[in-house]
């Protein structure tokens, strides 16, 4: 009676196995046919482009996971986005919906300070900015293909300028704080007093304004 009994349970203990053994089975199969899903969607597009994958985004990590970069798809187009051992966001590249395409560098804390841009019209700027998140320096070729390089004051108000007209007179113009035009080098517009008429002035001339926009100084007279 004792050997039935012990007989008895190692048919159920075998037949407990098969059961696991089956779902560990189901489980396997199961892992197998998504990881065969997933690599079918991954695969490349057509044999006559052998290596190409498609993807809407895809992260490059360090070894430890950390994501380090990141190439996305959007309705603008696409971006590219680089970050640093720390995690912080350092480079970033994107278009916006205007059609104009932008580079971002930023620094280690992860502000933006410096800035390239390119508007659908090709139009092209290149800013500076500080640690206070303003911009201090620019460099600008317009659509027509008018260069001119700006400086700012911690404020952000434009305090110098130079640029180069598309007849090709050179400018340079100092202003104060507020956008007053305190001396200009080159080809200054100027007004007849009273009158309101414009004055042809040659492209050499120097004037300087006192704080009511009055000229003071000009040369040659």
């Amino acid at each position: 009676m004792r050997d039935a009994e012990l007989l008895e349970r190692r048919v159920a203990a075998l037949e407990r196995s098969r059961r696991i053994l089956g779902a560990g089975a189901a489980l396997a199969a199961m892992l197998a046919g998504a990881i065969l899903m997933l690599g079918a969607k991954a695969k490349p597009r057509s044999s006559k482009e052998p290596g190409i994958v498609e993807a809407t985004e895809l992260h490059i990590v360090a070894p430890g996971g950390e994501l380090r970069a990141a190439i996305a798809s959007d309705a603008n187009g696409g971006s590219l986005v680089v970050r640093d051992a720390r995690g912080k966001e350092r480079g970033r590249f994107g278009m916006d919906a205007d059609g104009g395409a932008s580079i971002s560098v930023a620094d280690a804390a992860g502000a933006p300070r410096a800035v390239l841009t390119v508007g659908s019209d090709g139009a092209a700027s290149l800013a500076f900015i500080d640690g206070s998140a303003i911009k201090r320096l620019s460099a600008s070729l317009d659509a027509a293909g008018a260069p001119a390089l700006g400086l700012s004051d911690r404020d952000g108000s434009s305090r110098a300028t130079l640029s180069l007209e598309e007849s090709g007179v050179p400018r340079l113009k100092l202003t104060e704080a507020d956008g007053r035009t305190r001396a200009s080098l080159g080809a200054t517009p100027l007004r007849e007093v009273g009158s309101g008429k414009s004055i042809p002035v040659d492209a050499a001339n120097l004037v300087l304004f006192d704080s009511s926009g009055h000229v003071i100084f000009k040369a040659p007279k």
